[in-house]
């Protein structure tokens, strides 16, 4: 099926749940999504909801790569941001009827465009702030001592010129025309 939905993320609401196999043989969680809305400007103090023009149902599948640990982390915060809790699988059942936000992103499938659905990230924590070292700061001033007391040097002397070049231009008013 061609792509119909734009790349982006979107608002969908979980209709189904199910646990099936893949064609490699991997275990799957499929998801029945109805697409609802577009997040436009995701992030951003100005995020809005814009209505999808035909609200079609489509199925997000999330292939379990159990020989990989980040691949299964991820998968696990995937899912612990769209709601899922407690320490089984049963209770996927709980996505079915709420809202969950999916990315839809377009690639190549029979040489024809098609939208691959996905549960979106939990977005970024807040990062610490930056620590700053005494004794690093010690040592880079007096790594760049000379230079530093060059400029400020420099600077002070290049700042009465400046000004004397400033009082020596008349204000608008005082001009002949």
């Amino acid at each position: 099926m061609p792509a119909f939905y734009d790349p982006g993320t979107y608002v969908c609401e979980v209709t189904e749940q199910g646990f099936q196999k893949a064609s490699t043989g991997r275990d799957m969680i499929v998801l029945r999504i109805l697409i609802k809305h577009q997040i436009v400007n995701i992030g951003l103090p100005d995020e809005s909801l814009d209505s999808v023009p035909t609200r079609y149902e489509r199925d997000l599948r999330l292939v379990i790569v159990d020989d990989n640990e980040k691949s299964m982390g991820y998968l696990l915060k995937k899912l612990r941001h769209a709601g899922l809790e407690g320490d089984s699988f049963r209770g996927l059942e709980v996505l079915v009827g709420s809202d969950v936000r999916c990315t839809c992103t377009h690639g190549q499938y029979q040489g024809d465009s098609s939208e691959q659905w996905d549960l979106m990230l939990p977005p970024l924590k807040e990062s610490e702030p930056l620590k700053s070292d005494p004794a690093t700061i010690m040592h880079l001033d007096a790594l760049f001592a000379r230079q530093l007391k060059a400029e400020e040097k420099a600077a002070k002397k290049a700042k009465p010129k400046a000004e004397k070049q400033a009082e020596a231009v008349p204000p608008d008013d005082e001009g002949p025309f």
